[in-house]
């Protein structure tokens, strides 16, 4: 599709610091820039959003997330500095738009382009919306939502999906059994000290399969020495291509992007949500994939319940391939393009 302006627009995407949240915003943005588009970037100061986006066209503001009465005071705090610090961006940029991708970090971007009728955008990646979004749905011009649980507890927004990266939407998986099944563990972009333990004992106890450990950097120096001949552990990676490509199963959170991918792909899970997470909200994600995934709390994720979940959905061929399909089916992964054939009004007016 051609751009018909006769000036180049520029978006600004506003983004948290999780993996998530980043490379939900990234996706977009390389989608818009081959329009023609031109993007500029907001992201917290804490988090990878200054190690994974563009630095040339990425600017960094301080808020935080509430979670107790100390937060409170913190964010009110740092309030009125980033409300200014993100006006004056916005008075150099002069952007078109400005996406929020969920996260208390776009919470400050989107007010100030409501307050600047500049038109916007929020998108939701959780079955449960978090409190920016509750907070300033009413007043975005367009309200994006991942799933449609989201939308019955919100009560607007379209559901459209959760873009994905060009180079998983390229991957060509089958759902076939290998005589060595690979199995990948991964904590999202943090890491996470239990799945990481947990998969290191699975690889001692199961020979008879292939293990990937995403540790997360924080715990990288404490399992880096750990050496077993079915074992791999990295400590991050933007390459989730080609470790997918060779993955017959995954243990993982519930983070809404890393469900999207391998659920896109059709690869089934063992789906142990954080426990912490606000509002439970990724416990509620994963049961959106509850035909083919298996879901444990966190205090019921032993390494025997582990092993007896794998072995169910690993020695089975037909077992496998339907947890494969009810995967495909409940995938919230969509093309990009679906994101611009929704909101290139606001884009070209």
């Amino acid at each position: 599709m051609e751009v018909k302006s006769t000036r180049i627009m520029k978006v600004v995407i506003a983004t948290g610091g999780t993996g998530g949240h980043i490379f939900l915003g990234k996706t977009i943005g390389d989608m818009l820039k081959s329009k023609g588009v031109e993007v500029v970037y907001i992201t917290t100061s804490k988090g990878l959003g200054t190690q994974l986006l563009p630095t040339e066209c990425t600017y960094v503001h301080r808020f935080y997330g509430i979670t107790c009465v100390r937060d409170v005071l913190n964010a009110l705090f740092v309030f009125v500095p980033a409300f200014i610090h993100v006006l004056r961006i916005y008075r150099v940029e002069r952007p078109s738009l400005v996406i929020g991708t969920g996260s208390y970090p776009s919470f400050v971007p989107i007010l100030v382009a409501v307050t600047l009728s500049i038109p916007t955008v929020m998108y939701e990646v959780d079955t449960v919306p978090g409190r920016v979004t509750r907070l300033l749905c009413r007043y975005v011009d367009k309200m994006l939502l991942a799933f449609p649980e989201a939308c019955d507890r919100l009560g607007v927004g379209e559901v459209i999906g959760i873009p994905l990266r060009r180079s998983i939407l390229k991957l060509n998986r089958n759902c076939e059994l290998t005589d060595r099944p690979h199995i990948l563990v991964m904590g999202g972009s943090q890491g996470a000290k239990q799945l990481t333990q947990l998969g290191i004992e699975l690889a001692q106890a199961l020979p008879e399969y292939d293990f990937t450990i995403i540790t997360g950097t924080r715990i990288w120096d404490r399992v880096s020495g750990v050496k077993l001949p079915n074992l791999q552990l990295i400590p991050f990676t933007t390459d989730m291509a080609s470790i997918y490509s060779n993955t017959q199963l995954v243990i993982a959170r519930a983070g809404a992007l890393s469900l999207a991918e391998f659920s896109y792909l059709g690869i089934p899970a063992i789906l142990i949500p954080f426990p912490y997470a606000t509002q439970d909200h990724q416990y509620y994600n994963a049961l959106h994939f509850n035909k083919g995934a298996i879901i444990l709390r966190e205090s019921q994720a032993t390494v025997d319940k582990l092993m007896d979940a794998i072995r169910y959905l690993l020695s089975d061929v037909s077992t496998y391939q339907q947890k494969c399909k009810a995967m495909r089916e409940a995938t919230t992964g969509i093309n990009p393009e679906v994101i611009y054939d929704s909101i290139r009004g606001l884009v070209f007016r």
